[in-house]
């Protein structure tokens, strides 16, 4: 019986040996295994056999990942495309740096690289992807990332108009062309928004009420939102501007003066050498005698009298809180109940559609903010005031646009340029062109 569990024993301690021999031959292979794995991804790059070189690569990544392991996977797929530069390799490439910075989103030279990969492509959604993503994980862009988001972010298309004039219509995204005898309105994205052309069309008032003329002097007042005609009168307009709290200022047929009418054509008002649309009760207009005030639907005058009143396309005096009025030689901005908010000095001044508004100081322009204060001090030809996030500037007779920051974001390659709307478009002319085209983006803004 002894013997038995003596012999039992020395059995199992030759297992218990055997078994740590074994895991110890195993970790031992491991090790090794990574090694030689690394070893022969090297040796197939150095032969430039890049798919076994990247198979040994992907498998010590496997076992046990690193920076350093990934670095030379990366740049082993770069010298893999320079090699052999197809779709197929570049995807390769592409899930190689997608793999990196997964592993290590710290890395801002890994989402440099893969950025990179796209803007070489011309894939510019792509880049502005990847840079969001790289953005989210807080990552600080350098230089060329920057480069890579400015010209992806802001590229742009250029698209013929059959139109020899476009301009904008009070509504964003809302256009008036002439193509030399009628005019449409239409929509940057949609198309026309009028079923027809008519002699006369005014710019979008409230309630997206628009009105227009026809050749045998007869007047529409068409509501957009509805596809409705909520007006018609015997009264051919020559001008006119947005519809605002019940009242349109047109100039008719004829006359020499502006006033006011109802969408049943009864006049209310009149005598003005210029007239905007109603917002909040008032209006501004331009006296016989030069001056610009405000009156209510009386004819009464409501506030201080100006040397002039700033007007958007569709004869709004208020913009994003406030507007524009020369008082003694001086612009300034003004809250809407006529509370002064800052001065600006400024020979011109260009309507506030954004976040920031142009101005003129000795043949230069630059870009203030809505209390004056000066944002880009004036050193360009011309300017737009800011829309979309950018603003047309102009250089030696040429037009480009810059961002919030000041930096050239479409180059200098436009005869003239306007504003981009809500639907990332802008009218504007190329040097080649005599005509106006449409410029698009060419990525998703969001």
């Amino acid at each position: 019986m002894k013997k038995t569990r003596l012999v039992a024993l020395v059995a199992l301690v030759a297992v218990c040996v055997a078994g740590w021999a074994i895991l110890g031959m195993t970790a031992a292979s491991d090790v090794k295994t990574q090694k030689d794995t690394v070893a022969a991804a090297e040796y197939y790059r150095g032969k430039k056999l890049f798919q076994l070189s990247l198979q040994n690569y992907e498998s010590a990544i496997g076992n046990k990942p690193s920076e350093a392991l990934y670095d030379a996977y990366l740049a082993t797929c770069k010298e893999y495309y320079e090699d052999c530069a197809t779709a197929n390799v570049r995807s390769v490439e592409e899930d190689a740096y997608a793999a990196a910075v997964a592993a290590y989103p710290e890395r801002a030279d890994y989402w440099e690289g893969y950025a990179a990969l796209y803007y070489e492509d011309g894939d510019y959604d792509s880049v502005v992807k990847t840079l969001k993503q790289a953005d989210a994980a807080k990552i600080a862009f350098n230089d060329a990332m920057m480069q890579y988001w400015n010209e992806a972010y802001y590229a742009c298309n250029v698209s013929g108009a059959s139109y020899l004039t476009v301009t904008p219509a009070g509504m964003d995204g809302a256009y008036l062309g002439w193509d030399g005898e009628k005019t449409v309105l239409f929509s940057s994205s949609d198309g026309e928004l009028l079923s027809q052309d008519y002699a006369f069309v005014g710019p979008v008032g409230q309630s997206t009420v628009v009105l227009c003329s026809d050749e045998k002097g007869e007047s529409f007042a068409f509501q957009l939102s509805k596809s409705l005609m909520v007006g018609r009168f015997m009264a051919e307009i020559e001008e006119g501007n947005g519809y605002g709290d019940g009242l349109v200022p047109v100039k008719l047929k004829g006359r020499s003066d502006w006033c006011y009418i109802d969408l049943d054509g009864k006049e209310y008002l009149n005598g003005y050498q210029a007239a905007g649309m109603f917002q909040n009760g008032k209006a501004a207009v331009q006296t016989q005698n030069g001056d610009w005030i405000f009156v209510d639907q009386s004819g009464a005058q409501q506030g201080s009298s100006y040397e002039e009143i700033q007007l958007a396309e569709n004869g709004a005096w208020l913009v994003n809180g406030v507007f524009l009025a020369k008082e003694n030689g001086v612009w300034n901005l003004y809250n809407e109940n006529g509370e002064k908010q800052g001065a600006l000095d400024a020979d011109e001044v260009d309507l506030n559609r954004g976040s920031g508004l142009a101005f003129a100081k000795n043949g230069k322009w630059g870009f203030a903010t809505n209390d004056g204060s000066v944002a880009i001090e004036p050193e360009y030809d011309g300017a737009k005031s800011f829309s979309g996030g950018v603003a047309a500037v102009c250089k030696d007779g040429k037009w480009g646009f810059i961002n919030g920051n000041d930096t050239l974001v479409i180059d200098y390659l436009l005869a003239e340029a306007t504003y981009f709307d809500a639907n990332g478009i802008c009218p504007a002319r190329t040097l080649d062109s005599d005509v106006p085209q449409m410029i698009s983006w060419r990525v998703e803004r969001s």
